[in-house]
């Protein structure tokens, strides 16, 4: 077994993981109360007549009523059960795996952050997140700050460095770095700040944000690796989120950073002061036990988070315009992206036609996110034309006017108005169906 190999198995504190369970579970607690005590419910799943599946997912569906307002709260149980050490590992994965299904039931409800609860929830189920201040632990008598490998906490700072690098990589582009949009329109949004908004407005500002995102995405994950700059990095962290908070209205992802970031420091920072806070010594002598199990588990879920970001890679043209590959890619806050979609379904025995408006069955939220989405805007007319044609029994053709701009672009025709979407199925190539991004002009 290589000598780095060896070192994800050498025995650490089990603080830091401990503090990472605690934070993670507080967070989710607080956030799972606020979708009950808002409502949420009631807007994402109950006033919609119709959801945008996930492929092979249309099975997903909500609970009858408020049978989605009791899944919340049962999750909030979880993740304070979780934040305990109660039972650690199956609270992760029962909150795992209720999180994932209520965010999985329709596509317009996907969120970076609520992607990266779902693979948190998923590590903190398999790794002994329960080795130091837990319930169990007390309930058991068993010691408060027992051992772990360093695997485990090594895979938590792999997670958080995907978020930031390949966040960084997203805005490799030229609307982020040389046109600084869409960074541009958003501070023009924030110009009502007190003694910040004109700062803001200033021609080097929007330039100078978007550098600085770029260059902190890339950076952070080495600077807080390195033992002489993890002090300072992580101050940069908490001004950074706490900027973005301000500025940008993007729900729990700020404090789910700042309070799960110091895992990246020395496992056994946290507790340092108490009087229980010696760590139980490793047996001495004893070798360092390598499970090939466990590297090639490690392996496999490092291949995946690579991949899985990149596959737009092999996908045509540009991501933020197709929306293929874009979700689960770690691709934060990089577009500002406005569209129109209006439907006509037309009978093809007698050529009539007609207009359909998606607002009579499709939240304000849902007709917003899919006429920016070609891959929703293609669902939801083979919708419309399979309920058609049911209600009628005879073929019709479904074509749709859309429009779209990014990034401060003037809007331009998305999908082609003259193809029937009827005949147009996921695996059709994406230049027979969608109107290519122009390229701008110097």
């Amino acid at each position: 077994m290589s000598a780095p190999a060896s070192r994800l198995f050498e025995p650490v504190g089990g603080r830091s993981l401990a503090c990472f369970r605690i934070a993670f579970g507080g967070v989710m607690s607080l956030a799972m109360l606020r979708f009950v005590l808002k409502g949420t419910a009631q807007g994402k799943f109950y006033r919609a007549v119709w959801h945008f599946s996930y492929p092979g997912l249309e099975w997903l569906k909500p609970l009858p009523r408020p049978g989605m307002e009791f899944l919340a709260g049962a999750l909030a149980v979880l993740a304070l059960s979780l934040a305990a050490g109660f039972r650690p590992g199956l609270s992760a994965l029962l909150f795992g795996l209720g999180f994932t299904w209520l965010h999985l039931i329709d596509q317009t409800n996907y969120l970076n952050h609520y992607y990266l609860v779902s693979l948190v929830s998923l590590l903190l189920a398999v790794l002994p997140s329960g080795a130091a201040w837990s319930l169990d632990n007390r309930l058991a008598g068993r010691p408060q700050n027992t051992l772990v490998p360093f695997w485990s906490v090594a895979i938590l700072r792999f997670q958080l460095g995907c978020v930031y690098t390949f966040g960084g990589i997203a805005k490799v582009g030229h609307d982020w770095l040389v046109r600084s949009e869409p960074v541009t329109a958003w501070l023009r949004e924030n110009r009502h700040l007190p003694v910040l908004g004109p700062l803001l407005q200033l021609p080097a500002a929007a330039p100078a944000v978007s550098w600085a995102g770029l260059l902190f995405d890339l950076s952070i994950p080495w600077l807080l690796l390195a033992r002489r700059t993890r002090p300072y990095a992580y101050g940069l962290v908490v001004v950074f989120h706490l900027l973005t908070h301000l500025l940008f209205p993007i729900g729990i992802f700020p404090l789910l950073m700042i309070v799960l970031t110091p895992v990246f420091f020395e496992p056994g920072w946290p507790g340092r002061w108490r009087k229980d806070s010696a760590e139980a010594p490793a047996p001495p002598e004893q070798p360092v036990r390598c499970s090939r199990f466990v590297l090639a588990g490690l392996g496999l879920y490092a291949a995946v988070q690579i991949f899985v970001p990149l596959r737009f890679l092999l996908r045509p043209g540009n991501v933020l315009w197709t929306e293929d590959g874009i979700r689960f890619s770690w691709k934060v806050m990089v577009a500002e992206k406005t569209g129109l979609a209006e439907f006509t379904v037309t009978d093809r025995e007698t050529g009539r036609s007609k207009k359909v408006a998606p607002r009579a069955e499709l939240t304000p939220e849902q007709v917003r996110y899919m006429a920016i989405d070609p891959w929703m805007i293609l669902q939801y007319a083979r919708r419309i034309g399979s309920r058609e044609t049911a209600a009628t029994g005879r073929l019709v053709s479904v074509t749709v006017d859309s429009w779209a701009a990014l990034n401060g672009r003037p809007a331009e025709p998305f999908v082609r108005p003259d193809v029937d979407l009827m005949e147009i199925t996921p695996d059709t190539p994406l230049e027979r169906w969608l109107v290519h991004l122009k390229p701008l002009v110097p």
